[in-house]
């Protein structure tokens, strides 16, 4: 540790040996070697070179890296077969299923369970057929095809009033459990957090309605121009 001897009166003095007290403190060296330097700084002996120290500190255990087998992946071409193969027979994609019905395959079901008739069996629908808003399918409905023969036509007529009709009970009963659900929170004091937007359904509920009524008087007003039409028909070939 040391190459020089030191002299008797330098091993004497309190600062050399506070300095050499802290140092072995500070360099982790093993009880045994530590007393030994005790003992010659107490008899004012020098110390040993040729003393092998063992340190404690200094030892430490190296952990070995692990070795990872990285799967190397090469880029490789598919033959010609096999792409034929896909071609003829492209694997299954299952469609993907819709979170909720929605508002017009729910009337649509409902109109099922109640008159055993599929609203939309024996009519071709017009327009884009995906639409989003709440009464989608009302709306095509409303769109929709003009009649093409009288017995069907009678069958239809029947059917698509009683959907209407079925529609516009529907409608009134949701404007009425809003304003029911706005009088409630009136009454707990937070009427004024969803007065907005519970007006805001109302408002498109009623127009809804409004579509409704406008449809059913144009065909009313057609109905009573085309009966007009076929009376004076026949008085014109009643006269001559």
């Amino acid at each position: 540790m040391f190459k020089y001897r030191f002299y008797p009166h330098v091993m004497k003095s309190k600062f050399f040996l506070n300095f050499l007290l802290a140092l072995i403190a500070e360099s982790n060296v093993s009880s045994p070697f530590r007393q030994q330097i005790n003992s010659k700084l107490r008899n004012g002996d020098s110390l040993d070179p040729d003393i092998r120290i063992d340190s404690t500190g200094t030892k430490r255990r190296i952990r070995g890296k692990k070795h990872i087998r990285v799967k190397q992946l090469r880029p490789c071409l598919r033959p010609k077969s096999t792409i034929d193969a896909l071609e003829e027979n492209p694997p299954y994609r299952p469609l993907p299923v819709p979170k909720n019905a929605g508002e017009p395959e729910k009337a649509r079901l409902a109109y099922m369970m109640a008159y055993g008739v599929d609203p939309l069996a024996k009519r071709k629908l017009v327009g884009p057929t995906n639409d989003n808003a709440r009464f989608a399918f009302l709306r095509r409905k409303l769109d929709g095809v003009k009649k093409t023969s009288n017995s069907e036509g009678e069958e239809d007529g029947n059917d698509e009033d009683r959907f209407t009709e079925y529609l516009l009970l529907s409608v009134i009963r949701e404007v009425k459990e809003r304003r029911e659900f706005l009088s409630k929170m009136a009454e707990y004091g937070k009427d004024q957090v969803y007065r907005n937007e519970i007006e805001t359904e109302i408002s498109q509920l009623v127009r809804e309605m409004e579509l409704i009524d406008l449809r059913k008087t144009r065909e009313l007003e057609n109905a009573l121009k085309m009966a007009e039409s076929k009376e004076q028909r026949r008085n014109e070939s009643n006269q001559q």
